[in-house]
């Protein structure tokens, strides 16, 4: 079954007419593999940027003028309507210019920011999260390629700068700080990948507490949604 037909069999199951599908994947990267690019898997645009709106009949792919003319050459005009947004325009005002009020519009919910999603819950009402993008093969990224910086190059230890971040927060013992963000995890740890054109970010999650701090690799992912979910 190919991309479209997944995506539009999905939407039936799902009953919702209008669905967003990222370029990103859950860590919102910009420079993302294709292989984690679901925008790419259904409209074959291999910009690093710009999301797709499908619809019952059509799909809108919205990109900016950098991209204009190349997702004119990467796409198919009987599947894909290219949206060119001009300068000044928002990506969220266009998007939802395509959608009634009255329908429900589908998000993946670990594809979208929380900043984003709170401007389109603004702005739009009536909204599905699904927590499985079904274009979604699972690519474990290599974490035996991450390298430990030495202290020469970035300065202060891990543990000097988890001790920084439970004094600044003054976390008690039953109070922890869960960190998603990569640049933050990959600066926090002094770690570092290159195995990824364009991003030097090791692919984890981190939590400190009060007396401890641990690392997650995509591996442990489903211990971690497991232990978030029954501790905090």
């Amino acid at each position: 079954m190919d991309a479209i037909s997944t995506v539009r069999n999905f939407m039936n199951k799902q009953g919702v007419k209008y669905l967003l599908v990222n370029s990103t994947n859950e860590f919102l990267l910009e420079y993302n593999s294709l292989f984690e690019n679901s925008r790419w898997k259904l409209t074959n645009f291999s910009g690093s940027t710009g999301d797709a709106l499908v619809t019952e009949d059509n799909i809108y792919l919205f990109v900016d003028g950098r991209y204009h003319i190349q997702a004119d050459l990467e796409t198919n005009s009987e599947n894909v309507t290219v949206v060119k947004m001009q300068t000044g325009q928002i990506f969220l005002d266009e998007l939802l210019k395509k959608i009634p009020q009255k329908e429900y519009l589908g998000v993946f919910s670990k594809k979208v920011s929380a900043k984003f999603f709170d401007l389109l819950s603004e702005k739009h009402e009536k909204i599905l999260t699904f927590d499985v993008d079904p274009l979604d093969n699972l690519v474990l990224r290599n974490n035996d390629s991450d390298i430990d910086l030495p202290l020469s190059v970035c300065g202060v230890t891990t543990e000097d700068k988890v001790e920084q971040i439970r004094e600044f927060l003054n976390l008690k013992s039953d109070e922890a700080i869960y960190i998603t963000d990569l640049d933050e995890v990959s600066y926090i740890c002094n770690k570092r990948n290159f195995t990824v054109d364009c991003s030097a970010k090791i692919t984890a999650k981190l939590i400190i507490t009060s007396e401890n701090f641990k690392i997650f690799y995509q591996k442990d992912f489903e211990h971690l949604e497991n232990l978030l979910a029954h501790k905090y």
